[in-house]
């Protein structure tokens, strides 16, 4: 059983890679590629696929990232329930400064 959660651990940990391949294909779709494939960079620095932190990630990946954040938590999965928009609310300022930009964080609990 470890060996298959390390294993699906590392197909997730290439999607973001996999996304930005597909996406660069697109004409157009160039600059959007780079923000879908460091959308799970962190601002500590231990995102993926890069580890950038701060300010190295794109803004648009920054905010890509909240919102996926607050997707996931929001939606049902298999292995767990979906989290009410206040539990998630909390989370994602639980996560602000780690996992996700603060100040991105501070402002999309505000709007939700």
């Amino acid at each position: 059983q470890q060996a298959a959660r390390e294993w699906g651990e590392k197909q997730m940990r290439q999607h973001p890679a996999n996304s930005e391949l597909i996406l660069q294909e697109l004409p157009g779709f160039e600059e959007v590629a780079i923000w879908i494939a460091r959308h799970h960079e962190r601002p500590d620095g231990k995102g993926y696929p890069e580890m950038l932190s701060g300010d190295d990630i794109p803004l648009e990946s920054r905010i890509l990232s909240v919102a996926d954040v607050f997707a996931a938590l929001t939606s049902a999965r298999p292995h767990r329930g979906a989290v009410s928009r206040e539990d998630a609310r909390q989370i994602l300022l639980g996560g602000a400064g780690t996992q996700l930009d603060p100040e991105l964080a501070r402002i999309f609990c505000t709007l939700i």
